[in-house]
């Protein structure tokens, strides 16, 4: 062990018996030291993750289907178009609504910032979604497509701004 310098104090002490212990069990994950406050910090976010996962979910289910090619609600053309519109202002009124209750769960932003974050957030991804269907076989992006989310999306927030004076679950 003459490779090593010797310690001089009881910290570089302690850091060399760890540092040795580490590479002898090949546990490198375990080498960045955490400090109190940043573990508060980790702890904070993963505590505010809860409130996100629904989100999330619900923009990778948005995600698989757009990953569809030629997605067919129905055999009548105008039957297919209605429903598939529908669609997309129901699943961008729902990411909207969970957008706003994660912000509302997880952030201390005022009522109305929490509804422009929702709008910003819900639009960036309808773009999103649309530019990856550019990418999809038998697929298009199209602009009208996202101002038909945009529909959904401004209907939720409507609906969220008048229910304001009910509570949301804790």
């Amino acid at each position: 062990n003459s490779f090593y310098p010797q310690p001089t104090t009881h910290n570089q002490q302690l850091f060399s018996l760890r540092h040795h212990w580490l590479r002898r069990h090949n546990a490198w994950y375990l080498w960045f030291p955490v400090s109190k406050g940043s573990q508060k910090c980790l702890n904070n976010w993963v505590s505010k993750l809860k409130y996100w996962l629904p989100t999330l979910i619900w923009m990778l289910i948005i995600y698989s289907f757009s990953a569809q090619p030629s997605l067919r609600a129905s055999t009548v053309a105008w039957q297919d178009f209605y429903i598939r519109k529908a669609a997309h202002i129901g699943e961008y009124f729902i990411l909207s609504v969970l957008y706003f209750y994660a912000l509302t769960k997880s952030t201390s932003f005022s009522r109305p910032k929490r509804l422009i974050y929702t709008l910003i957030l819900a639009v960036i991804y309808a773009f999103t979604d649309e530019f990856h269907q550019t990418f999809v076989f038998d697929r298009t992006g199209k602009i009208i497509d996202v101002f038909i989310d945009t529909l959904g999306i401004l209907t939720a927030s409507i609906a969220l701004f008048f229910w304001k004076n009910q509570p949301i679950a804790k």
